[in-house]
């Protein structure tokens, strides 16, 4: 339906009948498309979601953080600043220590990169990473302290908060993120 759809409209531009219609709005054209719809219906790809409890299940395991691997140690935090952001991976690669500042309790990120849902006038806001006093085991703000801690010596020159696991802890791409994070789910 979507693809025929499309192509109604791309024709409508194009030819205008002899009864004054134009092609997209002729009776003949709107009925055909109507069968097509009721025929083959664009409906969402996915129907179901997924139990966020299974993933903080997982993730309450990864603890604590001084005990864990690197390996461990980034799949959480990325995992926990996707949950809490709801961010794309292009905003998780964008954020940068150097554009970090630590309130009481808090982490807030200054994006300064053009994102994908970036505009004239409309800027992603400063992301907020605050503390889970309710459950150490999933406090974003107590394993990012220690993320920042153990990947200090490792990431050189780098500035950006995502680096990877082994060596040479380089800076990671979107889809090392969206890799890290399908593998966590």
């Amino acid at each position: 339906y979507s693809a025929l759809n499309t192509a109604r409209s791309a024709l409508s531009n194009i030819i205008v009948c002899q009864e004054g219609f134009s092609f997209g709005n002729h009776p003949l054209v709107c009925r055909f498309i109507k069968g097509v719809f009721n025929l083959r219906p664009s409906l969402p790809r996915y129907n179901e979601i997924w139990d966020i409890h299974g993933v903080f299940t997982l993730l309450k395991t990864w603890h604590p953080a001084s005990e864990i691997t690197l390996k461990a140690l980034t799949m959480k935090v990325t995992m926990l600043i996707a949950l809490l952001s709801e961010q794309r991976c292009q905003t998780l690669k964008a954020l940068d220590i150097k554009d970090m500042v630590v309130h009481n309790q808090k982490y807030v990120f200054k994006i300064k990169k053009l994102l994908k849902t970036s505009r004239p006038g409309k800027h992603l806001s400063d992301l907020e990473l605050c503390a889970y006093t309710p459950d150490e085991t999933l406090c974003i703000f107590s394993y990012l302290n220690a993320y920042i801690e153990r990947t200090e010596k490792l990431r050189g020159d780098n500035s950006q908060l995502l680096i990877s696991y082994q060596k040479p802890f380089a800076p990671v791409s979107t889809d090392t993120i969206a890799r890290w994070l399908k593998n966590v789910l």
